[in-house]
């Protein structure tokens, strides 16, 4: 099992990827870019995560009963696998935490999006980061469980197991979190968002794959 890392001492790393030195300026700067506040390294709580922001992601106040989310640890390879197991239909993977109050505050109207799209819609994969702060047990299990359970989400989620380095070369990710990539049915990378996406431009950006 994997050791829990001091959030305080893990965090810069997480949204720098790669980032040798950890300092309290970098952190500062996590915590104001992922958080939307300069708050301390708390995770921020997910039971008010219905509640939704801005109205151009819809009305999300009221999350409706839903189905558990599966949910599994996987690596690297274990998430080409799931891409692999999807083509065919095309994929947003949405990478995320419970510590990230943007990725938190997202769920909701990405959760409804999938519902509301069926089985007719694309596929949703969500890729949660809680095993680097909280370590591989039950403790993040739980988390992530609430939080996807407060959220309305009803797609598969995976918490990803391994360092922040593979992680962001095999999905080219920039810098932080939540970060998404849209795939086509053919599993081609066709386009990414870096921070929360507005669902009009997710629903445009699946428009053009048709």
């Amino acid at each position: 099992m994997r050791t829990p890392r001091p959030v305080g001492s893990i965090l810069s790393a997480v949204i720098f990827f790669g980032a040798p030195i950890l300092s309290t300026v970098v952190l500062a700067a996590f915590l104001a870019a992922c958080s939307g506040r300069a708050t301390g390294p708390e995770p921020p709580a997910t039971g008010g995560a219905g509640t939704g922001t801005g109205t151009s992601r819809g009305d999300v106040a009221a999350v409706a009963p839903t189905a558990a989310a599966a949910l599994k640890f996987a690596d690297v390879p274990g998430i080409r696998a799931e891409l692999q197991a999807r083509r065919g239909r095309p994929v947003l993977l949405n990478f995320w935490a419970t510590w990230c109050g943007p990725c938190v505050e997202e769920l909701p109207a990405l959760g409804k999006f999938a519902r509301e799209a069926g089985e007719g819609g694309p596929d949703l994969l969500g890729v949660s980061l809680d095993e680097w702060v909280y370590g591989d047990g039950r403790e993040t299990e739980d988390k992530v469980r609430k939080a996807l359970a407060d959220a309305g989400v009803p797609y598969s989620n995976l918490i990803y197991e391994g360092d922040q380095d593979p992680l962001a070369s095999a999905f080219q990710i920039p810098a932080g979190i939540p970060y998404s990539i849209l795939y086509d049915a053919a599993g081609h990378r066709v386009r990414a968002w870096a921070g929360t996406i507005e669902i009009p431009e997710l629903r445009d950006a699946l428009a053009t794959l048709k």
